[in-house]
């Protein structure tokens, strides 16, 4: 009997760790569709104020936000907590305007999108693209 109670302890143990560790990820990241973008806005971790309608550029900074993966960590707030500064990329369209945070953590880049996830980047978006003119 004993056995039997050590080898379901055993199995409880397991389904409970792999539980903690495996949550579920974000959902995709929301954002407009490239032909609704009318603009693209940012302001820098800096402080620098950019802003851009070039379609090339829209394009550009769209794939870069399109490519961050989503992460199991959660967006609970309206902008970011516990990160030492963060920029904010704000894309407007004719009807909305969708805004998104991006900071650096640990040596690792992500962008928040309030209340939806977390997502991390291989670089960060000004290095990537959003030098001003």
């Amino acid at each position: 009997m004993k056995k039997k109670n050590r080898i379901i302890m055993a199995a409880i143990l397991l389904s409970l760790a792999l539980l903690a560790g495996c949550g579920k990820k974000a959902a995709p990241i929301d954002l407009p569709s490239d032909d609704a973008v009318a603009a693209v806005g940012m302001i820098t971790m800096s402080g620098e104020d950019i802003y851009f309608t070039d379609p090339d550029r829209i394009k550009a900074a769209m794939d870069i936000l399109r490519a961050a993966e989503p992460t199991r960590r959660q967006s609970v707030n309206d902008s970011p907590t516990n990160v030492a500064s963060y920029g904010i990329v704000s894309i407007y369209t004719g009807d909305r305007t969708t805004v998104v945070y991006y900071y650096e953590k640990d040596g690792k880049h992500y962008i928040e999108q309030p209340y939806r996830g977390i997502y991390r980047l291989e670089d960060s978006p000004e290095d990537l693209l959003f030098q001003p003119d």
